[in-house]
C-alpha cells in the first residue's frame, strides 16, 4: 500500500489540529507563526476538553463538536481581550515603559526587571517569520521520511504490548460516541467503573477516522506523521521563538535538529507503543513557551499577560488530559523558571527598584506554586504496581548518555551533542534571560539519570514513579530542550565567527584585493533581510546541518530498528502475515452483530480494530466478567460444562480466533486461556477463513 493513502485522514488531521487553535489564538490577537505555533496545542485543548463536556451535555461525538467549542472559546475569548483594551491595559502598559526607560539606565532595567522589554508586534506574515516557515518545512519533510520509514507501510500495526489497547479504543471511541477520558477506559473495564484515562490521542484518531472510514491502522499511522512531521516541529518553532532570539542561522537550524534526535519522536514509535506520550510531548514545548513569556524570562517578549493566562489555561489541560505525566513533566521544567522569577525580584527589591510589599507578595505566589507542584507530585501517578521498571545503569553511564544523546545505551549523537554544548556555553556566557534553560536541563538530567540508575531503597517509586518508574517516557523529553539549545549553538557559532578578528583580517585582505563581493563577515552580521551571499551561506549551513543530522548511525540504525517493529514476518511478536491476513477477512464472514472469541495475547484481540466485530477481551490487561471468565477456560469444554454456551449467548458470541500460541512479550498464558487452546481440533467448532495455522472459526457448538 502507498503512503498516499494517508491523505485523506491526514488532511482531516490538519483542519482538527489547526483550526480549532488558530480560532482561539486569533481571538486573542496572535497572528502569524505565532498563531499557528500555538494552534495544535490549543486544538488538542479543544478536542480532549470538548470530548469530556460532550456527553455530560448529552451529545454524541462527531467532527463538529471541538469546533463549536473553539468558537465558544475563541468568543469567550474575544470578549475578555475586548474588555482589556477598553480598560486601556495596553495603553498604560506602553505608558509605564516609556516613564521606566526615561527614568532609568539601561544597566539598572536588566537588573531590576528584564519583563519590561517592549512587546513585539505581531503580524500574520513577515520576512522573519518566512524563515521559520522555511525551517519548519525543512523539519517536516526530513520528519515525515523518517517516520514513514520507521513505520514502513501505512497499513502496518506496531508490534508492540500496547498496539491492542490503542487500536481498538480508537474504534470504541467511535462506535459509542464518547470520547471522554472518564469512559474510555470502560473498554477494559469490565463491570467496574473505568478510571480516568488520556483520550486526547483516541479523540483525534476518531475524528480523522469518522471523517473518512479508512482502516484504523492507517488512521494511527497518518496521526502519527502529522504529529511527528507537523505538530513536533511547528511546536519547537513557537518553544525557540517565545524564549530565544535567534538570528536567520539559528533559526534554519531548527527544522533539520528537530529530525535529527532518536529520543523524540522515534523512540515512542518504537517503545510502548506509546501514542498518548508522543501527543502529550509533542505539544508540551508550547506550555514551556508560554510560561517563560507570562513571567518575562524569554528573550524577546512577544505575548501579552491576558494571553499567557487565557491560552495557557487550555493549554495546560490540553497537555493534561494528552497525558497527565506530560503536565508533571512539564510543571517540573517549569520550577527553574518559577525560580528565576523570584531571585529577580529580590534583587530589584534590594536595589530599591520595587517595592518589599510587592516582592514578599510575589515570592509567597512563587511558594505556593512549588508547595503545588510537590503536592501534586504524590497523587498523579500512576498505582506503583503499573510501572516496576529497574534500574539499568550506573550513575555515570547514566549521565553520560543524557550529556552525549545516548540514550538508554544508543550510540552517542556527537554532532548535535557538539551543537547543544555550543549553545549551552552561549547562555552561560551572556547570561541572558534565559538561563533558566540550564535550570530545566539540569532537572531534566537528573530525572533522566534517576529512572536509569536509583534503586527503590533510595526512593526511586516517589521520585520517576510519575512516568512508571520508566526511563523511556524521560528520554523523550531531552530533545525538546537539546534542540532550542543546538539551534542557540548556530547561532553562536555564527556570531563569533563573523566578529573573529581573524576573518576581518582576511576580509581587509580580501577587499584591499579588489573584490566588490559581499563579505561573509558582513552576510552573516546581517539582518533578517536575505541578500544572495546570506541565501548561500544559509543553503550550505542547513546542508551541512541536514547531512551531519540525519546520516548520524544511531539515528539510521534506530530508524532500521524500528522499521522492524512494524514489519509482519513469520516470527513477529504480535501478528504474523497470516494473521494480518484472517484479520482482514473476518468482517465477510462474521455478521455485524456477532462478536468474536479471541486470546488477546497474540494479537487476535485487534480483530475489533481492524473488522469492527465485538471481541471478549479488547487488550491483554482487561477486568474479566464471570461470562467472559468462563469462555476463556471452558469454551473446548462445551460438552461437559453446561455454562459455556449460556456465557457466549451473552457474549453474543458466535466465532473464535485462533492465532495459536505465539504471545507478545514471549509470554505464556495457556493456562489463563485453556478453553481457546487446541479449537481447531475439537469438535463444535466450523473453520471459516484460513491463512497458513491460523484461522477463524464458527462456534456450531451451542446450535
Amino acid at each position: 500500500m502507498s503512503w498516499l493513502a494517508i491523505t485523506a485522514p491526514f488532511l482531516v488531521g490538519l483542519l482538527v489540529v489547526f483550526i480549532p487553535g488558530l480560532m482561539v489564538a486569533a481571538a486573542l490577537k496572535m497572528r502569524g507563526i505565532d498563531a499557528f505555533g500555538i494552534a495544535p496545542a490549543l486544538s488538542v485543548a479543544m478536542v480532549a476538553i470538548s470530548a469530556i463536556v460532550a456527553p455530560m451535555a448529552g451529545v454524541r461525538w462527531a467532527l463538529w463538536v471541538p469546533f463549536a467549542f473553539a468558537a465558544l472559546i475563541a468568543l469567550l475569548g474575544f470578549l475578555i481581550q475586548r474588555g482589556v483594551d477598553a480598560l486601556g491595559g495596553r495603553r498604560r502598559r506602553s505608558a509605564r515603559l516609556a516613564a521606566y526607560s526615561d527614568s532609568h539606565d539601561a544597566v539598572a532595567s536588566r537588573a531590576a526587571d528584564s519583563s519590561l522589554s517592549p512587546l513585539a508586534e505581531s503580524r500574520w506574515f513577515s520576512r522573519e517569520q518566512a524563515l521559520y516557515w522555511v525551517s519548519f518545512a525543512i523539519g517536516a519533510i526530513l520528519l515525515a521520511r523518517n517516520v514513514t520509514n520507521s513505520v514502513g507501510q501505512p497499513e502496518w500495526i506496531s508490534q508492540t504490548y500496547d498496539a491492542n489497547f490503542h487500536l481498538n479504543a480508537l474504534r470504541y471511541v467511535v462506535d459509542h460516541g464518547n470520547g471522554s477520558s472518564l469512559f474510555i477506559a470502560s473498554m477494559t473495564s469490565g463491570n467496574e467503573t473505568p478510571d480516568f484515562y488520556p483520550a486526547a490521542w483516541h479523540d483525534l484518531g476518531s475524528l480523522m477516522f469518522m471523517a473518512t472510514g479508512v482502516s484504523i491502522p492507517v488512521v494511527t499511522n497518518a496521526l502519527v506523521v502529522l504529529i511527528g512531521a507537523v505538530i513536533w516541529p511547528i511546536s519547537l518553532i513557537f518553544f525557540a521563538r517565545h524564549t530565544l532570539n535567534l538570528n536567520k542561522f539559528g533559526i534554519l537550524a531548527l527544522g533539520p535538529l528537530a529530525a535529527a534526535f532518536v529520543a523524540f519522536p522515534y523512540l515512542l514509535l518504537n517503545f510502548g507503543v506509546l501514542y498518548p506520550n508522543l501527543l502529550a510531548l509533542s505539544i508540551t514545548p508550547v506550555g514551556l513557551a508560554v510560561v517563560a513569556q507570562m513571567f518575562r524570562l524569554a528573550m524577546k517578549t512577544r505575548m501579552t499577560v491576558t494571553q499567557t493566562i487565557f491560552l495557557g489555561l487550555f493549554i495546560a489541560l490540553g497537555i493534561a488530559i494528552a497525558h497527565p505525566n506530560a503536565m508533571m513533566s512539564l510543571l517540573v521544567l517549569l520550577i527553574p523558571i518559577f525560580v528565576t522569577r523570584g531571585l529577580l525580584q529580590l534583587k530589584a527589591a534590594v536595589q530599591g527598584l520595587t517595592s518589599w510589599i510587592m516582592v514578599i507578595l510575589q515570592i509567597a505566589g512563587i511558594a505556593g506554586i512549588l508547595w503545588l507542584i510537590s503536592y501534586l507530585w504524590g497523587i498523579v501517578r500512576p498505582p506503583k504496581e503499573s510501572g516496576g521498571w529497574e534500574p539499568s545503569a550506573s550513575q555515570s553511564q547514566s549521565f553520560g548518555e543524557f550529556i552525549t544523546n545516548g540514550i538508554m545505551g544508543w550510540p552517542s549523537l556527537w554532532f548535535v551533542t557538539i551543537l547543544m554544548a555550543c549553545g549551552i556555553y552561549a547562555l552561560i556566557r551572556t547570561r541572558n534571560r534565559s538561563l533558566w534553560l540550564l535550570g530545566s536541563f539540569g532537572v531534566l538530567c537528573w530525572f533522566y539519570m534517576a529512572a536509569r540508575y536509583l534503586t527503590w531503597d533510595e526512593g526511586r517509586d516517589w521520585v520517576v514513579g510519575v512516568w512508571y518508574h520508566d526511563a523511556y517516557r524521560i528520554a523523550a523529553m531531552l530533545p525538546m530542550l537539546m534542540i532550542p539549545l543546538g539551534a542557540l549553538g548556530i547561532d553562536f557559532l555564527t556570531r563569533w565567527v563573523s566578529s573573529s578578528t581573524w576573518l576581518e583580517s582576511a576580509i581587509a585582505s580580501f577587499r584591499r584585493r579588489g573584490s566588490s563581493s559581499v563579505a561573509v563577515g558582513d552576510t552573516l552580521r546581517s539582518s533578517h533581510t536575505p541578500t544572495v551571499a546570506s541565501l548561500v551561506l544559509a543553503v550550505l549551513l542547513t546542508g551541512v546541518l541536514i547531512w551531519g543530522g540525519q546520516t548520524a548511525k544511531p539515528l539510521e540504525k534506530y530508524i532500521h530498528d524500528t522499521f522492524w517493529t512494524y514489519a509482519p514476518e513469520a516470527d513477529s511478536a504480535l501478528l504474523t502475515p497470516d494473521e494480518y491476513n484472517v484479520l482482514d477477512h473476518i468482517d465477510d464472514y462474521v455478521p455485524e452483530g456477532d462478536a468474536v472469541i479471541v486470546q488477546p495475547w497474540t494479537g487476535a484481540a485487534l480483530t475489533y480494530a481492524v473488522s469492527g466485530r465485538e471481541v471478549n477481551a479488547y487488550h491483554t490487561n482487561f477486568v474479566d466478567t464471570p461470562q467472559t471468565d468462563m469462555v476463556d477456560l471452558h469454551l473446548k469444554d462445551w460438552q461437559s460444562n453446561s455454562a459455556v454456551c449460556p456465557a457466549l449467548e451473552s457474549l453474543d458470541a458466535k466465532y473464535v480466533v485462533d492465532f495459536g500460541t505465539q504471545e507478545i512479550l514471549n509470554a505464556d498464558h495457556s493456562i489463563r486461556y485453556a478453553g481457546l487452546m487446541g479449537i481447531k481440533d475439537t469438535p463444535g467448532f466450523k473453520e471459516v477463513y484460513k491463512s497458513g495455522n491460523v484461522g477463524l472459526y464458527e462456534i456450531t457448538a451451542c446450535e
